[in-house]
């Protein structure tokens, strides 16, 4: 049985490479396409970029806007397992926050903080305590592209 198919594969690849040699030598008539890959295998496809230099980073693109890193009045942060109500809010009463409504979705926090902090030395701030697993400032994402 393996015999047969073996022999079977090897005869449709012999088939599709004697018809490739054959049409490639005759031109195709005008309308019509050749069939060439249900015969012989899939062509591989590297794309153009393999042969491009390397370009510099973007950093200094002036498309984009990047005097405002986050955004101003809240932080993320993430309190440990295990931490009570009263430790949360005197976390949150040492950068003058407050807790905002919580996402479904997420397993951490927005902490809501003053429009005039600064949320990264608050995000610090919070984030040397023991019972905070880490806090951020809730940074902007810019596309390079779209």
């Amino acid at each position: 049985m393996l015999r047969t198919r073996a022999a079977l594969c090897a005869a449709a690849l012999a088939v599709g490479s004697l018809w490739l040699s054959v049409s490639a030598q005759q031109p195709a008539p005008a309308g019509t396409r050749r069939i060439v890959s249900d015969l012989t295998a899939a062509g591989i496809d590297r794309g153009l970029r393999d042969n491009d230099a390397p370009r510099p980073p973007r950093a200094n693109d002036p498309r984009v806007d990047r005097s405002e890193r986050y955004l101003r009045g809240s932080i993320i942060v993430k309190f440990r397992e295990g931490t009570s109500a009263t430790a949360r809010a005197a976390l949150m009463r040492a950068v003058n926050g407050a807790a905002s409504q919580a996402m479904s979705y997420a397993d951490f926090d927005i902490v809501s903080i003053a429009a005039t902090a600064d949320p990264e030395a608050a995000a610090r701030t919070l984030a040397a305590q023991p019972d905070v697993e880490y806090a951020q400032a809730r940074y902007r994402a810019h596309p390079m592209f779209a």
